[in-house]
């Protein structure tokens, strides 16, 4: 489980992550069939031959408000290039951040999105940029290359120049119109990779402890123990339509990261989890808008299990979630983590699944 780092960390940063403390366990226990299945499916059926992950199994038209079909995000690059650093798949873990590199770096920015033309699009998103850097300094760690390391603190230098005003880590930059946006969205606040970075960039570190109040800040309160949406601070003041599930647990598991998850929290998802299912979207009064459940809530649910050292949170996210995976060996998604009916089988989920069922290995192995 992550720690705070203090701010003498930031001596560190000259050295290999590996001489300061682990961000990765060890040993790597060899993946159980879930897992070896979810996988054989992004591999084979989700990742094109340029290491590109496709948003959706099935084809889509480019060019919308969100991204589909064959488009790549570079969340998707982000999330498995942290998955193969925990694996030590140094060849696809390289694979992928050439994609990163070749396709989406435009030299300003890191684009969040390259559409089914080939076309990337002049905006970041700064959680997907800092999932970038948290993997390459895993990277660094795992396969002792101190380039990732180095690759991870140039784009961190580029990204507090575009990204963190006021201490602020704001959600985008457009290199169209050199500006950044005004809001803050809380489950972009990526507190442990902010704390990394500033082992050896000490803004960062500030910037990190700017954003734990502010998400803090932005607690809902007891009855739903969950966070706002988004900080506005031109206007002081917090907004939240309803609670996107994905969304708000991602926020959870930041704080978790950095131990400062709200007990509440673990005990709503706890008690909810063990009466039924945790639905994908809530009023902030904590009233569910929707009745479909969703793999990457579960995936993230795990997640934040583990981070707590919460056994009973992983087991039983665990659980609903291995119910969601495609036993159907003459489906076209078998082992995936998709619609079974539709085909629709979406990186996000497959990808968070990933993340969950290798912290579920490594937890069986008592490697964490």
């Amino acid at each position: 489980m992550m720690r705070r780092i203090p701010a003498a960390a930031a001596l560190c940063g000259l050295l290999l992550l590996t001489s300061c403390a682990r961000l990765l366990p060890e040993n790597i226990p060899s993946a159980p069939p879930g897992e070896a299945l979810c996988l054989k499916f992004v591999q084979e059926k989700l990742t094109g031959e340029d290491g590109g992950v496709h948003t959706n199994f099935l084809p889509g038209e480019p060019g919308g408000e969100l991204a589909a079909g064959h488009e790549v995000l570079l969340e998707s690059q982000g999330l498995l290039m942290r998955y193969y650093a925990r694996t030590g798949d140094r060849d696809r873990f390289s694979r992928a951040f050439d994609f990163v590199r070749e396709e989406l770096d435009s030299g300003e920015i890191l684009s969040y999105r390259l559409d089914g033309e080939g076309r990337r699009y002049p905006v970041n998103a700064a959680v997907d940029d800092l999932r970038v850097l948290r993997a390459l300094l895993e990277g660094e760690e795992r396969f002792r290359e101190r380039s990732f390391g180095e690759q991870a603190r140039q784009y961190a230098a580029r990204l507090y120049s575009t990204n963190v005003q006021d201490g602020l880590l704001l959600d985008l930059y457009d290199e169209s119109y050199k500006q950044a946006g005004r809001s803050c969205t809380l489950c972009y606040a990526d507190l442990g990779t902010m704390h990394l970075l500033g082992r050896s960039d000490r803004r960062w570190e500030k910037a990190a402890g700017q954003m734990e109040r502010v998400v803090a800040g932005g607690f809902l309160g007891e009855a739903f123990p969950f966070f706002h949406s988004r900080y506005l601070p031109d206007e002081g003041r917090y907004e939240t339509d309803t609670v996107h599930m994905a969304e708000g647990l991602l926020t959870v598991l930041h704080l978790a990261e950095v131990n400062a998850c709200p007990p509440e929290t673990l005990r709503w998802l706890r008690d909810t989890l063990a009466d039924g299912p945790i639905y994908g979207e809530y009023t902030p009064a904590g009233e569910p808008v929707v009745d479909f459940e969703s793999t990457a809530v579960y995936a993230l649910c795990a997640r934040i299990g583990y981070e707590s050292g919460d056994e009973e949170l992983a087991r039983l996210a665990m659980e609903r979630l291995s119910a969601l995976q495609v036993g159907d060996e003459a489906s076209p998604v078998y082992g995936a983590f998709a619609d079974p009916q539709s085909l629709a089988a979406y990186s996000f989920d497959n990808l968070n699944a990933l993340l969950a069922l290798r912290a579920w290995a490594e937890w069986e192995a008592g490697s964490r």
